[in-house]
């Protein structure tokens, strides 16, 4: 470009770009939610859906059926450097993942045949990937510009217990039943699960989310750690209730560890007494890590781009940041 600045195109596949609610939340955290951020970086020029030029970089998001592949090879051919964008680990599975299907993994390599490199979400997906192409680790993020809100006040001695997510996952609740039912339970998901416990159920809306957060005490966010599916999960889960103030009792997810929030209690194995844990929280003891919020990572994307745009990609190492 004439200026110099260094052009990106983000491809979401969505025609709802103005609405967290019907966008994936990959979409939303991972690209729209960075776009107002980027606008403050000087020597980039950053889009989404806009397909009036030729970018230097086009960075696919999420997807890897026909229609990318497609994308991806044309420009390529142009000129322009292609990203796939995952949160995922679409490149290996294992015998207990039955999250990810053959098919998927045959169609993530057919991917990235046609790609540059790839953007992932966790350090854990990161290393798969770069066995297989230039690879570089950007965290998620939290939108510190709208989950703004801090929990002043915990009550510890009656804690409101939160969790939040997809209702088809709220079913590991279900192995904490005699626990959970001795403390008050609150589910913000898409829908009310089907689960044998007692709870109290808000839809989750992005617009609402940060205040919803704040009706909770204590995040508790158990995870099923044996397959390479649930190893590869990002930091957003708890990170958007910690950014709140809200202490989190999560299992030990890769990701979490990076995140240097004294109110993040990791349990360290699936024999920790959890009503211990709870009893150790210090509400006093609460910072936020602001390396994770949204407007901070905008500038290791800047890092990135400048390297794709360098005469050899294969220059750098596989697996940066």
């Amino acid at each position: 470009m004439a200026d110099n600045s260094i052009s990106i195109n983000f491809f979401v596949k969505s025609l709802y770009l103005n609405d967290y609610n019907k966008v994936m939340p990959s979409h939303w955290i991972r690209c729209l939610q960075l776009m107002k951020y980027f606008k403050g970086v000087e020597g980039l020029r950053v889009t989404v859906n806009n397909f009036t030029y030729l970018p230097d970089i086009l960075v696919i998001m999420r997807g890897f059926g026909r229609t990318e592949r497609l994308m991806a090879s044309a420009y390529k051919r142009l000129g322009t450097k292609v990203v796939w964008d995952t949160c995922v680990n679409y490149f290996e599975t294992d015998s207990k993942n039955q999250q990810i299907n053959p098919c998927q993994i045959t169609a993530a390599h057919k991917m990235i045949k046609n790609c540059d490199a790839v953007f992932t979400a966790s350090r854990f997906v990161n290393n798969i990937a770069s066995k297989y192409i230039t690879a570089f680790y950007l965290t998620d993020t939290v939108d510190k510009g709208h989950f703004s809100k801090w929990k002043n006040t915990l009550n510890l001695k009656e804690p409101v217990l939160g969790w939040s997510g997809f209702a088809v996952k709220a079913g590991i609740l279900q192995k904490f039943k005699k626990f959970l039912e001795r403390h008050k339970l609150l589910i913000i998901s898409e829908k009310a699960p089907a689960l044998d416990l007692n709870y109290d159920f808000i839809k989750w809306d992005y617009r609402s989310f940060p205040e919803d957060i704040l009706k909770c005490d204590i995040m508790f966010s158990p995870r099923e750690l044996d397959d390479m599916y649930n190893l590869g999960h990002s930091i957003f889960k708890v990170g958007v209730f910690l950014a709140a103030g809200v202490p989190v009792i999560a299992d030990p997810v890769p990701s979490y560890s990076e995140l240097r929030c004294p109110h993040l209690y990791l349990r360290d194995t699936a024999n920790t007494d959890i009503e211990k844990v709870m009893a150790g929280i210090d509400a006093d003891k609460r910072e936020w890590d602001e390396r994770f919020s949204a407007e901070n990572i905008v500038g290791e994307y800047y890092k990135v781009f400048k390297k794709l745009c360098s005469s050899v990609i294969d220059q750098f190492p596989k697996g940066h940041l």
